[in-house]
């Protein structure tokens, strides 16, 4: 819509994971590096986390590039939520099996033999899951025993898992402690920088074909950091709404006040700094940080009713005021003395809560809202901890050894009973 305003010779900001269009900064650049290094050298399993939006399926879709280049075979799964069986299914597909068996011993044998065809011929076979964090427990089971296709030397079989940051805590799940032993490298994708940010702008409107510089001024570019938090997506999404509004109002810049509009119409949310800090400090630096946004998008907007503060910011507790000793009068002889005081009665000890030894009870556990089956007999290896509380009666000998302790400290009082 705007590329022949601009000059440009296609749309420079996608929403689409383009290989052509990715900046390769050095957090990408040791990601693609390790992802080639891993799949397409047999190294058997590999792992890519990241924030959503950062460009792990961009860095995916650059590696079946490079694939392509070496004469590899790649089967790449997009959609996660498969029962085992169609997993199975779309990996034989996309590697390019048409005739497919009907049972699974026979598909898996066929399986077997691409593989060791492919391994012959001096070829890498690799598969690539996406959004590996949606699997389920019985499909981590499936692509657990497809590693088993492997040489003395060599693993067959190359496994490429990409997912969210979740992806993480659902590999450290106890059921799948084997899979997680077998993972031959680990990367992952960070937010882009403010400094990155100004080259993505730059790198995207220079493959566009557009002229130096880009219209986006400083101001504009330091919102577009704040606010997209370096998530390229996002970067993506600011620039070419800015852009719009660049045109509806026949400007050749993007400034802040268009891309303060923008933030506006698509409700992003008030941006809070990523610092790993002690929490008391963490919350005050990212209340002052997401206020610090609002201010700025408020005053340029010059609406400050758009967006109120995050949070009240908490009040620091005052210390207790110190009493200092004072000097007490003498009482008046019209005041009479106070009555000596009356020494309290020791009662007899009210009986004792307290906690019995820890039971260990196995449960019911869930995967991703089902049921997991932990084993053959479909219950969970997880086990909950239930601590059980009773009442505790002294016995009489106990009673005897509380009357000994008494006369040992020089108490005196009535016995228990």
């Amino acid at each position: 819509m705007y590329e022949k305003y601009f000059g440009l010779n296609k749309s420079p900001f996608l929403m689409t994971p383009d290989p052509s269009a990715l900046l390769l900064t050095t957090a990408h650049r040791e990601a693609l590096a390790g992802l080639s290094y891993g799949a397409l050298n047999r190294k058997g399993f590999v792992v890519l986390t990241g924030e959503a939006g950062t460009g792990k399926t961009t860095l995916v879709r650059r590696l079946l590039q490079l694939g392509a280049e070496v004469d590899a075979r790649c089967s790449v799964v997009f959609n996660p939520l498969l029962t085992p069986s169609e997993f199975l299914e779309l990996l034989l597909i996309n590697f390019g099996v048409r005739n497919l068996p009907a049972s699974k011993a026979l598909r898996l044998l066929k399986l077997e033999q691409l593989l060791t065809e492919t391994h012959k011929a001096g070829k890498a076979a690799v598969l690539i899951v996406d959004e590996a964090h949606k699997l389920s427990y019985e499909v981590f089971e499936e692509i657990r025993l497809l590693t088993n296709f492997e040489t003395s030397e060599q693993k067959l079989l190359q496994i490429v898992l990409s997912g969210q940051p979740e992806l993480t805590r659902v590999l450290s799940h106890p059921n799948l402690w084997q899979l997680k032993q077998r993972i031959a490298v680990r990367l992952h994708i960070d937010p882009l920088s403010p400094e990155d940010v100004k080259a993505f702008i730059q790198h995207r409107w220079t493959r566009a074909g557009g002229a130096m510089p880009h219209p986006f001024t400083e101001e504009a570019i330091s919102l577009i950091s704040l606010w997209s938090q370096g998530i390229p997506r996002l970067v993506n999404s600011l620039c070419d709404n800015g852009l719009l509004q660049a045109i509806s109002q026949d400007g050749k810049t993007v400034g802040a006040d268009e891309i303060a509009q923008v933030i506006v119409d698509l409700d992003l949310p008030v941006p809070l700094r990523r610092v790993r800090l002690a929490d008391s400090e963490r919350s005050r630096t990212a209340l002052a940080w997401s206020r610090q946004a609002a201010r700025e998008l408020n005053g340029l907007l010059g609406k400050h009713e758009l967006i109120a503060d995050a949070a009240e910011e908490p009040k620091a507790v005052e210390p207790e005021a110190k009493l200092e000793p004072t000097m007490i009068a003498a009482a008046p002889e019209s005041i009479p003395a106070p009555a000596a005081a009356v020494p309290e009665p020791i009662l007899k000890p009210e009986p004792v809560t307290v906690p019995a030894p820890v039971v260990e009870m196995p449960v019911a556990a869930t995967w991703n809202g089902r049921p997991s089956n932990g084993n053959s007999n479909g219950q969970a290896h997880d086990r909950v901890r239930i601590r059980r509380v009773t009442r505790y009666e002294p016995e009489p000998k106990d009673k005897s050894l509380i009357d000994k302790l008494f006369a040992r400290l020089g108490i005196q009082g009535q016995k228990l009973a």
